[in-house]
């Protein structure tokens, strides 16, 4: 617990005003700590003193490295003053990573990341928001694309992390109803400015900030990406590498865009009858298809009837392709299965 005395004066004219004087209250360590109070009562000024923006006519204590500070956004007008300081005060619930990592058996970074969006979709439920805003920048970006790239991605993982993406009921293993009609969106104002500008920025306002310890371990894939792999094709191949990528990604999601509407064309097409858990398509027509937009007519189609979008892989796509191309039956995930009848193609539990 910090127990802060903040007097600020300004001079106008040369009269002086005082802005604070002895303001006194306590922070808790590790909280986050709400300002509410009327417009031009002083808030930013006290944010910035407390940040270390700005200076108190009596130096203070640093303390921004303990706690994290909002302003007006947290008085949210649609909420009373306590919904707006209970807002404040969300925590992550207390999950054991490691362990829920094994059950679910993924890695304890990908299990953490999952846990942390869970919370802010919950939380932006809650409290009835409507826009996530996260600070991605354009390295994450370009780190996320080589991750991907490795792991073996199709064109749309290789486009990376959307500037704009909307909250879908299943995403991140999130079933709830509300997100059936929710218009949650998560937006990523930084993603095309370099963490280097960041950087920049930070310093020449003096700002102070927090990293991650586990950044410069190179116990992760993604660490290995960014202190290791970026840094040696920057100094040996190509400096202006994270930009490249950063082009190539943005051709790739005008390329993937434009074939996705062709896809959900064709699939009007092709299509001959579909339900909640079984779908009829055209031999014939499907047969006639390019390739490309085959494999994503099956792709869109296993996602429609199988909700659990991660066992969707390349392998099970283009397996499925090769045994109606070849009109064998073949076995699906969760019991799913797929054969040709009556010159039909039959995907049903």
């Amino acid at each position: 617990m910090y127990k802060v005395s903040i007097t600020k004066s300004v001079y106008n004219n040369e009269i002086k005003i005082n802005l604070f004087d002895n303001c006194e209250f306590e922070i808790e360590i590790d909280k986050i700590t709400s300002v509410v109070a009327p417009f031009k009562s002083g808030k930013t000024t006290l944010l910035k003193i407390l940040s270390g923006i700005e200076q108190a006519d009596i130096k203070i204590e640093s303390i921004s490295n303990a706690f994290f500070i909002t302003s007006e956004p947290m008085s949210l007008p649609w909420m009373t003053l306590r919904q707006s300081l209970q807002f404040a005060n969300s925590k992550i619930d207390d999950v054991n990573i490691k362990e829920l990592s094994k059950k679910k058996n993924f890695g304890p970074e990908k299990t953490a990341r999952e846990e942390r969006y869970k919370f802010f979709i919950k939380t932006a439920i809650k409290y009835k928001i409507n826009k996530i805003l996260l600070a991605h920048n354009m390295d994450d970006n370009v780190e996320t694309i080589l991750f991907r790239f490795i792991k073996g991605a199709g064109t749309e993982g290789l486009i990376g992390i959307p500037e704009i993406r909307k909250v879908n009921y299943g995403d991140f293993g999130l079933q709830l109803n509300n997100l059936k009609k929710s218009k949650i969106f998560i937006i990523r104002p930084l993603l095309k400015v370099s963490r280097k500008d960041i950087m920049q920025y930070i310093k020449i306002n003096n700002l102070k900030y927090r990293i991650d310890k586990t950044n410069e371990q190179n116990i992760f894939v993604r660490n290995k990406i960014r202190n290791f792999l970026i840094p040696l094709i920057e100094k040996n191949f190509n400096l202006s590498f994270k930009s490249t990528v950063s082009n190539i990604s943005k051709i790739l999601y005008y390329d993937n865009d434009f074939l996705e509407m062709i896809c959900n064309k064709v699939m009007t097409e092709i299509i001959i009858k579909k339900s909640k858990n079984k779908v009829i398509i055209s031999l014939k027509k499907y047969k006639k298809l390019h390739p490309a937009i085959r494999l994503r007519c099956i792709r869109n189609i296993l996602k429609e009837i199988i909700k659990k979008h991660r066992i969707i892989t390349f392998t099970l796509i283009n397996n499925t392709d090769n045994s109606i191309l070849n009109n064998r039956r073949i076995d699906l995930p969760l019991k799913y299965k797929c054969y040709i009848k009556d010159d039909k193609i039959i995907i049903s539990a």
